[in-house]
């Protein structure tokens, strides 16, 4: 490349005789062919001033938005009680993307008495974990319907770890944009631990949010075990634990963190920008160079 050194020299020469550089024709169009390879050249970051000396073009833009992220393809992390779902049903409805919850896949393997249904059952009878090359075998096919391929999904609780996200990368299914719903810890507390059941009629109700009628209806409900304080907090540390890594796999670019916070309304506000960018491509030049390498 000792040759663009010399070139350099003697832009540099053009520059000490005081002649003035023309406005660049921003109309000119180089020919498919016409630059003898050297667009490739001079396109590069640091070379852009020698194109003109050539003859050659700038590179044409090609927008790669819409190009890969049709039909949609998104995550969403949320603490518990961090408002995942009803965002979820908001952007099924708006985007027309299918909802993607393992465990809902899970039962719906299992109700079809699907092969990999009765193996997943196998060890749901036996009070066992079922192992995570089963769980892939039950996202694979799910994705798989033609459904999820001409709409687009949502992972919903699909990538809790590291270990699941890299599955997902490798499969072809990274998502385009990755939202996390942040919600203070305190707020996660008084959200799940001011839960309570009416056990007559299994009507929900919240202590601070929406409390139950006083007297009788207030005195008979109850708390599940599994919404005290001390439990939610485990829960929730075991999210903050493995949420690094789950993203980690993912373009820093395709992970958007969002005030989780507010009205379901208000949040629906900036989830709902947010995905407009995604799908206009606004986050999509990282994601397509991830898929490029």
């Amino acid at each position: 490349m000792a040759w663009i050194g010399s070139v350099v020299g003697l832009v540099g020469l053009t520059k000490l005789t005081g002649k003035k550089k023309a406005p660049e024709d921003t109309t000119k169009k180089a020919s498919p062919s016409g630059d003898n390879g050297l667009g490739e050249i001079f396109n590069q970051p640091g070379l852009e001033d020698l194109r003109e000396a050539f003859g050659v073009a700038p590179a044409a833009f090609v927008p790669v938005g819409n190009a890969h992220s049709v039909p949609m393809k998104i995550g969403i992390y949320a603490p518990p009680a961090g408002g995942k779902g009803t965002q979820c049903a908001n952007i099924c409805d708006k985007y027309g993307v299918k909802q993607f919850s393992t465990g809902d896949a899970l039962r719906a393997q299992v109700k079809a008495g699907t092969p990999i249904g009765k193996e997943a059952k196998s060890f749901m009878d036996a009070g066992k974990l079922v192992p995570n090359d089963v769980i892939e075998k039950v996202i694979l096919a799910t994705v798989s319907d033609p459904a999820y391929e001409a709409k687009g999904f949502i992972l919903d609780g699909v990538c809790r770890t590291q270990v699941q996200s890299e599955f997902v990368v490798r499969e072809g299914m990274m998502p385009h944009i990755n939202i996390v719903l942040e919600v203070p810890d305190e707020e996660v507390v008084a959200r799940i631990s001011g839960r309570r059941i009416d056990p007559t009629n299994g009507r929900s109700y919240h202590l601070k949010f929406a409390p139950p009628p006083a007297g009788e209806i207030a005195n008979r409900c109850i708390q599940r075990s599994d919404d005290n304080e001390t439990i939610v907090r485990t829960r929730l540390e075991e999210y903050k634990t493995n949420k690094a890594g789950a993203l980690a796999p993912y373009p820093s670019d395709t992970v958007v963190t969002i005030n989780g916070l507010g009205k379901p309304a208000e949040v629906w506000a900036r989830v709902d920008a947010v995905l407009a960018g995604a799908k206009s491509g606004v986050t999509s030049a990282k994601t397509q160079a991830f898929f490029d390498q």
